[in-house]
């Protein structure tokens, strides 16, 4: 029974973390429902005595977060040994470092468990890879990797842009400095706008007006908008005064000489718009990967597309631009399911981003209870478990379900409360 939870509680817990790589430890179960770490060789690594455990890839190694009841305990797994770190607070950095502290004050130690940053700061924050804000005595500065002050702590705020430097905030402007914190350019701007990932171009802004500058802060699109959005396709809306918008590209080019009123991300294949009481979807080239016509759309997620034919919603590829055959009636998602609840003739089934049924429609209603486990009543009334990657947790056979953790606490028509793993096995729980 251990071995299947092993590969049960393994398998949820790679999903969590995206992970690609093979393991080094398992998160294991014990019949009272404490939490251990146990090596790929079956050596116990950490007790099963505690309530959860949480892990983060540090580079080659790895921060373990534990609980029992308010206690907490981190340590680290690096060359098959397991070192408990003398912290009340560690977080994961980035791919080199570990954020260390005591809940008010905060530094740096790396994974050899040196330190980098000595803990007197009231935040850190990191700033690409190789570099970190800090804040002392309410004033920002810039740390490197190495400890090294790159900006004293006399900002009032910082704003790093990858690839480019720090936009540093001092009575009340802001100017750009390099990523070695030397001033690139003395021009100074009343509000930065810095988008999210490797842009060539960042927003800026004078009295309330935004315009584009490049990377040595030359301005290529005019400051004279009310407003700017950057998109993950690579567009970038700019709203006129009228709130209408126009679009241009990552290099700051006119994208379209059309304007729209409303803009809204389409992930990386491009923007929805509309236009009057017209909806499409544009793609960075310029060109419309869907025209623009009058039933409502509503983007999903990666190349998943909704469009409203009357009563009913079908899905559009947006890779492919084509219509898939399926429809329903109703449907309920949020931003980190991995495919939709859909409604077809009052019973609710799962789909994929592909428009495929993963669990046909079954159940008569539905209820999202955290981020992982929704509620569905059957046909007989009696509920059950599913995940929200569209995999069946628990069977139709209970009056009440609730989560804890690893296990779900449920009870059955005349029965007290108990408790079950996710494959329907009692569990004698101490940890609840």
């Amino acid at each position: 029974m251990i071995k299947y939870w092993m590969l049960v509680v393994c398998f949820y817990w790679c999903q969590a973390l995206a992970c690609a790589q093979t393991l080094p430890f398992t998160i294991v179960l014990g019949n009272d429902c404490h939490l251990g770490l146990m090596d790929e060789h079956g050596k116990e690594l950490l007790p099963k005595t505690y309530a959860t455990i949480d892990v983060e890839s540090v580079g080659n190694a790895y921060l373990i977060s534990t609980r029992v009841k308010q206690t907490a305990a981190f340590f680290l797994y690096q060359g098959e040994k397991m070192i408990e770190l003398p912290y009340p607070v560690v977080e994961r950095f980035n791919d080199r470092l570990l954020k260390v502290g005591n809940g008010d004050q905060y530094g740096l130690i790396n994974t050899d468990g040196k330190g980098i940053a000595v803990i007197n700061y009231q935040s850190i924050a990191s700033a690409g890879v190789e570099a970190a804000i800090t804040q002392l005595q309410n004033r920002y500065g810039v740390l490197n990797v190495d400890g090294k002050v790159l900006l004293a702590n006399k900002y009032e705020a910082v704003q790093y842009w990858e690839g480019t430097g720090f936009w540093m905030q001092k009575e009340g402007v802001y100017t750009l400095h390099d990523e070695g914190g030397l001033l690139k350019q003395t021009t100074a701007y009343t509000a930065v706008q810095v988008p999210k990932g490797s842009w060539s171009l960042c927003a800026v802004a004078q009295k309330g007006k935004w315009g584009l500058v490049n990377k040595t802060a030359t301005i290529v699109v005019p400051l004279k908008y009310q407003q700017i959005r950057f998109f993950e396709a690579g567009i970038i809306a700019t709203q006129h005064i009228d709130g209408q918008w126009e679009l241009w590209t990552a290099d700051g080019k006119r994208l379209s000489e059309e304007r729209f009123e409303t803009v809204q991300t389409c992930g990386q294949v491009g923007c929805m718009v509309k236009k009057g009481k017209k909806h499409g979807v544009i793609a960075s080239t310029g060109k419309f990967k869907l025209p623009l016509q009058e039933n409502l759309l509503v983007y999903i997620n990666k190349h998943c597309l909704l469009e409203q034919q009357g009563t009913a919603w079908k899905v559009i590829d947006l890779n492919t631009q084509k219509q898939l055959d399926i429809a329903f009636d109703a449907y309920q998602y949020q931003h980190n399911w991995t495919g939709v609840l859909v409604q077809i003739n009052q019973q609710w089934g799962w789909m994929n981003f592909d428009g495929q049924l993963i669990l046909l429609p079954a159940y008569s209603d539905v209820s999202v209870i955290d981020d992982k486990t929704i509620l569905v009543t059957g046909t007989n009334k009696k509920l059950g478990a599913i995940s929200t990657t569209g995999q069946q947790l628990l069977p139709m056979e209970y009056i009440a379900i609730v989560p804890k953790g690893k296990v779900y606490k449920v009870k059955q028509t005349n029965t007290s409360w108990f408790y079950v793993d996710k494959t329907g096995t009692r569990k004698a729980c101490q940890v609840y």
